[in-house]
């Protein structure tokens, strides 16, 4: 799915991360937002500041770290070092970036039509830095190279950019 120009008019985007951990599902998002979805509505708390996603496509080959995100959250609640300790590691957890497209403070998709950016497993994760609040993680998120096909673009396939 590809949003279209008159949805992207006078539309800023929320960026949507969900991260499954420990049987619990963490949802951050660029602003506070609930989502409607067929399953109730999904609160995101925010907490997604600085992320660098890089998606790139080759003619040869494949290229396994192509497609990836790097960026930083606050488990609220939740001491990672204690967690580690106990045999829940981030590494291999499953996650998702998406976005939804908000206008004038209303929110145009729900959680079924978002689209999703990157679909993959976390990888280095780096918690427990004593600088940083006892939830803090910096990790990339990056898709499997068999995984492709579940991601969406933000531009349609045959944009040219000049």
């Amino acid at each position: 799915m590809i949003f279209s120009a008159d949805e992207w008019r006078g539309s800023q985007p929320c960026f949507l991360l969900t991260v499954e951990f420990a049987g619990v599902v963490y949802r951050f998002s660029s602003f506070p937002i609930s989502i409607s979805s067929v399953d109730g509505d999904l609160q995101f708390e925010g907490g997604l500041e600085d992320f660098e996603l890089e998606e790139s496509t080759g003619f040869l080959g494949v290229d396994t770290q192509a497609n990836s995100l790097s960026t930083s959250v606050v488990f609220d609640g939740l001491d990672l070092l204690e967690m580690w300790r106990k045999g829940f590691s981030l590494e291999g957890v499953p996650g998702e970036l998406g976005y939804v497209l908000v206008k004038d403070g209303a929110l145009l998709h729900s959680w079924e039509d978002r689209i999703v950016l990157i679909k993959g497993m976390i990888q280095a994760p780096v918690f427990s830095d004593p600088q940083e609040p006892v939830g803090f993680c910096a990790f990339s998120l990056e898709q499997m190279p068999w995984d492709s096909m579940q991601s969406d673009s933000v531009l349609e396939p045959l944009t040219k950019i000049t």
